[in-house]
């Protein structure tokens, strides 16, 4: 949970001050002249995902040596790998896309600032729930929990790594539900961020960032 909290926390919010960044200095209208928002913010995930996947593969080479060095293999189970995987790439995805559009608001990283703040809130609540999930996996509330987009990647992961791991049905279905967030995310993000980034001055409230959602 702490590795999948790094990777997304840190990438997304390089997202978010890239973004801002590169607002800011004008390289957006450059680079618009090339490719449409939406290619560039897709272009701009997919870049930092794969960073954040080069981290992990370091870091589990890096785990797997001293796994083996130690005779640890036991105490490892790889299919929660495996499982963390499938929740990082969609959990990232999800992330990003917002951080995405929240940037494209904002003209000077201080106001990114303000704006981060709900988000690591969001993000926070699976680390203060943690060790309660793993140690009541099946109670209703971590499981309605697991199903809410914003904390599905972080508490199926703890979920999975506990000692009543959830069914392959409950798997299946929070995969089927952060995808088709992510769908929906996106979607409204790229509006968010087509009308946003090329727009200077104050801040949009947020009455008109709605109207962007309804009209973009």
């Amino acid at each position: 949970v702490y590795l999948m909290f790094i990777g997304i926390m840190g990438q997304a919010q390089t997202m978010l001050t890239s973004t801002v960044e590169e607002k800011s200095n004008r390289v957006m209208e450059v680079l618009l002249s090339s490719v449409s928002p939406f290619q560039l913010m897709a272009g701009k995930m997919i870049g930092l995902g794969l960073v954040s996947l080069t981290l992990f593969v370091v870091w589990t080479a890096g785990g797997a040596f001293m796994i083996v060095r130690n005779d640890w293999q036991h105490m490892i189970e790889l299919s929660t790998l495996v499982y963390f995987l499938i929740y990082f790439v969609p959990g990232f995805l999800l992330y990003a896309s917002v951080m995405a559009a929240m940037g494209s608001l904002c003209n000077e990283l201080k106001e990114a600032q303000n704006m981060m703040t709900p988000m690591i809130i969001v993000l926070i609540i699976p680390l203060m729930t943690m060790f309660w999930v793993g140690q009541n996996p099946d109670h209703l509330f971590a499981r309605v929990l697991s199903f809410i987009p914003t904390f599905t990647p972080f508490l199926m992961i703890n979920r999975i790594a506990s000692a009543q791991p959830p069914g392959m049905v409950e798997i299946v279905l929070s995969v089927l539900v952060l995808v088709g967030s992510i769908a929906v995310t996106v979607w409204l993000s790229a509006r968010v961020f087509r009308v946003g980034i090329l727009l200077y001055g104050k801040p949009p409230a947020f009455r008109e960032v709605m109207r962007w959602l309804r009209e973009a």
